[in-house]
């Protein structure tokens, strides 16, 4: 994926029938196809780059500054792509890419200017601040949950009712991108507004063991308070030992996904989280699931 605008996900395929495209978020049909782009700029028939999988961002990319998904030709040289008209227009600029970090998971977390946060031990991790050990609560193969992107989310694509209604009906809603802070992805540590943070542990130490997200306020060096707990029934923490890859015939008949690739997104006091080929959203006060779908 090279990025989101309003209501369209813009990706480029190594699929010769797909190529530039861009899909619906709800229902993730495709509702631009690379012909419609051509149509709208004839100069580009036959003439868009055809890198091979490990070279397309080198190729294809996004510019978050202009909302805009970018292109090249054979010459390479650069195009933005409008996301409503489809017009190209030619740049001199680099390849602009959405960074996403290697990990959205820590052992430390900084609070402040002068206070970090360490959730360490083993196997039961326990936080630590300014030297001080809290007992409890501790977490099996703790970790600090991040944000993977600083991409834009739309605050409707967070809204539990009106997500799964949509998904439902197989409605191709359009979502409105807002441009507000508190709609957007908090890039790296996140910490709520009532000092809160998140910890992704699992069940037990089984091959079958589930992920575990945990909400936990602290309170400076004094304590820390788990706040809430939900267990994911259906989200291995260690999906290539726990998973019959079975059921995953048809999805790695098309590719070899990789089930371990994690992301999360943290906007509007919901957390998002991706991994296993499915998307959670855990509403933030309560820890109730809002919504679960395949991906």
């Amino acid at each position: 994926m090279l990025g989101i605008t309003d209501g369209r996900l813009w990706y480029k395929s190594i699929n010769a029938e797909l190529g530039f495209h861009a899909r619906d978020p709800v229902t993730l049909d495709v509702v631009v196809s690379e012909k419609m782009i051509i149509d709208a700029n004839p100069f580009l028939q036959n003439n868009m780059s055809s890198p091979e999988w490990n070279s397309i961002k080198k190729f294809y990319g996004f510019d978050i500054s202009k909302n805009m998904p970018m292109i090249s030709d054979n010459a390479g040289y650069l195009y933005y792509i409008d996301p409503v008209s489809l017009k190209a227009e030619k740049t001199s600029s680099s390849i602009e890419l959405i960074k996403f970090e290697e990990s959205v998971l820590t052992s430390s977390v900084k609070l402040d200017d002068s206070n970090m946060l360490y959730l360490s031990g083993n196997p039961r991790k326990r936080f630590e601040i300014m030297n001080k050990i809290m007992d409890e609560p501790s977490f099996l193969n703790g970790e600090i949950i991040k944000s993977s992107s600083d991409a834009f989310l739309p605050a409707d694509y967070l809204s539990g009712d009106a997500y799964k209604d949509a998904a439902a009906k197989k409605d191709p809603k359009r979502l409105n991108r807002k441009n507000e802070p508190e709609n957007t992805f908090a890039k790296g540590e996140i910490i709520t507004s009532d000092r809160c943070i998140f910890v992704l542990s699992r069940t037990d130490a089984t091959d079958q063991a589930k992920v575990i997200i945990s909400k936990v306020k602290i309170n400076g060096a004094e304590s820390a308070a788990l706040q809430w707990e939900t267990v994911l029934d259906n989200i291995y923490r260690d999906p290539d030992k726990g998973l019959d890859k079975s059921a995953f015939d048809d999805v790695f008949s098309k590719g070899n996904p990789n089930l371990s690739t994690m992301r999360t997104a943290y906007a509007d006091n919901k957390l998002v989280f991706i991994f296993m080929l499915k998307a959670t959203c855990i509403d933030e006060k309560s820890g109730k699931v809002l919504w679960s779908r395949d991906l």
